[in-house]
C-alpha cells in the first residue's frame, strides 16, 4: 500500500511539472498574411498564425448571432463598464473606452473597445475592435475583429483570435 502511494506522488509530481513548464498562448489573426512571426506580450510569447485558424470562434462553434440571441441581459457601454457576474450571457451594447471582465464561465458579445481585461477563467468573448488586451486567467477564449491588439496574457490556455 505504501509503495502504490509512493508511485502515485511521483507520477503526479512529475504530471504537474510538465504541465506547468507547457505554458503558452496562439494568437490567430485571420486578417494577416499567411507567414508567421512572433510579437512580445508581457512575459509569454505571442505566436501569430493566419493558417492555423480555428473554424469557429470556440470549440462549441458558438457565434455572435448564437450568444446574442441567448443573452439574459444588455448591459450599455458609454465609456467604462466593469462586469462582475460569473457564469452569465451578456450583451454589451455601444462602444467602450474600457471593458474590465472580472468573471468566470460568463459568454459576451460586444462591440468595439479600446481597452479589454479578461479577469477570470473559462470566458468567451467575442467583440468588434480592440486596441489594447489584457488577460489574466486560464481557458478564456477572445476573438475580435480587425487587427491585432496589443496582447497581454497573464495566463494559461487561452486562445485570442482575429477575423
Amino acid at each position: 500500500m505504501r509503495i502504490i502511494r509512493t508511485v502515485a506522488g511521483v507520477v503526479t509530481a512529475v504530471a504537474l511539472a510538465f504541465t506547468a513548464t507547457a505554458c503558452s498562448v496562439s494568437i490567430v489573426d485571420r486578417t494577416a498574411p499567411s507567414e508567421s512571426s512572433s510579437t512580445d506580450a508581457g512575459s509569454k510569447g505571442v505566436e501569430k498564425t493566419a493558417s492555423d485558424a480555428p473554424a469557429a470562434p470556440d470549440a462549441a462553434g458558438a457565434t455572435r448571432d448564437d450568444i446574442t440571441a441567448r443573452a439574459a441581459r444588455t448591459l450599455r457601454c458609454d465609456g467604462e463598464l466593469t462586469m462582475l457576474d460569473d457564469a452569465v450571457v451578456v450583451r454589451i451594447d455601444g462602444s467602450c473606452d474600457r471593458l474590465i471582465l472580472n468573471t468566470t464561465g460568463s459568454q459576451v458579445v460586444a462591440e468595439d473597445i479600446g481597452t479589454l481585461e479578461v479577469i477570470g477563467d473559462n470566458n468567451l468573448v467575442l467583440t468588434g475592435a480592440v486596441d489594447h488586451l489584457t488577460v489574466n486567467g486560464e481557458s478564456n477564449i477572445v476573438h475580435w475583429t480587425g487587427a491585432t491588439p496589443n496582447v497581454t496574457d497573464v495566463g494559461d490556455t487561452n486562445t485570442l483570435t482575429a477575423g
